[in-house]
């Protein structure tokens, strides 16, 4: 399992020469959460704990996006 500092540790490692002087508020609202991306309602209550509006970054193995994405159809998502 990971966890935030792991997360962040990646986001350090592979976005450092992107992101530049943004990297800090970057890795600073960071979060990793594991979820079942494939129910409506944990999705629901992964954005509703979001406290700005959240980036998802989702993998997952084929087998399951299509279930991933028949779930994101039942959420409302933040614009």
């Amino acid at each position: 399992d990971w966890s935030d500092d792991d997360w962040r540790d990646l986001l350090r490692r592979t976005m450092a020469e992107r992101a530049g002087e943004a990297l800090p508020s970057i890795l600073d609202r960071a979060r990793y959460v594991r979820t079942d991306a494939t129910d409506a309602d944990a999705l629901r209550a992964l954005l509703a704990a979001a406290t700005a509006p959240p980036l998802l970054y989702l993998a997952l193995p084929p087998s399951v996006a299509l279930d991933t994405v028949a779930a994101l159809a039942d959420v409302e998502l933040p614009d």
